[in-house]
């Protein structure tokens, strides 16, 4: 077995989401003290932090829409 560079693992990544993956493919690429923090928009004016349960949920959902 090869191993993944850090480039590849990043790509793989970006691919995963770009596929709409849901929890199943994104959980290879995050640490267990993941942790999303995002921006202030319209739906969290104060922007928000997700950990990495939440992400995966988020993920899950979105995946389907």
């Amino acid at each position: 077995m090869s191993e993944t560079t850090p480039v590849e693992c990043v790509l793989g990544f970006v691919r995963a989401v770009e596929a709409g993956g849901g929890a199943g493919q994104l959980r290879p690429y995050l640490a267990e003290d993941f942790q999303l923090t995002e921006w202030p928009n319209v739906l969290a004016k104060s922007g928000a932090t997700r950990n990495l349960e939440e992400t995966l949920s988020g993920a899950d959902q979105s995946s389907g829409i």
